[in-house]
């Protein structure tokens, strides 16, 4: 088992809450009825939350899907499966949802130039994130920059 004690605050509230949709009580006739079953299922819904808190803390790094699924001792399908029916979202979009967060507040300053900002949030190149902010956002991250009054980009 895993010690609850490596949660944070908000992992301990996220514990006490999804957990209804992770054991279907929210569809009653698939709600688990063994004592088993449930300490189970609450065993991997822990390791879920750590692979959270592992994305949370190196969401900038170089993240791997595969490494996350071993840590968390699932296969990389189930551990896909659980996080999205935990969090509602795929990990890979939650680490891009991340980084875009971290973007659009550099953004906001007039600190680092478009380029820097790419390799801050873990791109690989400008290209890539261009590409993935503007499918985001509708708009480059240039032209994101001008509308929230800051002028041209480095």
């Amino acid at each position: 088992m895993i010690n609850s004690e490596a949660f944070d605050e908000e992992n301990r509230s996220c514990l006490a809450i999804n957990p209804l949709i992770f054991f279907g009580e929210s569809r009653p006739h698939l709600a688990v009825t063994s004592i088993q079953n449930i300490e189970a299922k609450m065993d991997v819904y822990k390791r879920i939350l750590i692979s959270k808190k592992l994305i949370d803390d190196f969401y900038l790094e170089d993240l791997n899907i595969d490494a996350l699924a071993r840590t968390s001792h699932l296969s990389k399908y189930y551990f896909l499966r659980v996080f999205k029916l935990v969090f509602g979202i795929s990990p890979y979009q939650y680490i891009l949802q991340k980084r875009f967060d971290y973007a659009s507040a550099l953004l906001l300053s007039d600190e680092h130039s478009v380029i820097d900002i790419a390799y801050k949030t873990g791109f690989r190149d400008l290209c890539s994130f261009s590409k993935a902010f503007k499918k985001k956002y509708k708009i480059p991250p240039s032209q994101f920059r001008i509308m929230k009054g800051l002028g041209p980009s480095h």
